[in-house]
């Protein structure tokens, strides 16, 4: 398990122009989504994906965001997160 570390945030997404994290994978967008970190706090937002992002089986609003706590799943489309501490 690749662990990346996130001290402002990170694009997601297939297209390395536009993403800090590249993820090979038909199922993910170009710009996928995106993590924040405001105060301390992780918030996930949905780019506007062709496939959907979901956090524990949820699906966030289209161009949605929710909070990011350790323990919590990522779905984009068929490619899952963990989130986690260092």
């Amino acid at each position: 398990m690749d662990r990346l570390q996130i001290p402002g945030g990170v694009a997601i997404g297939r297209n390395p122009k536009d993403s800090e994290l590249v993820i090979e994978h038909p199922d993910v967008s170009r710009r996928h989504s995106r993590i924040r970190v405001v105060v301390g706090q992780l918030y996930l937002e949905d780019l506007g994906s062709t496939n959907g992002t979901s956090v524990n089986g949820r699906p966030i609003d289209h161009k949605g965001q929710v909070v990011l706590v350790e323990g919590y799943r990522v779905v984009l489309d068929s490619v899952r997160l963990n989130v986690g501490r260092p």
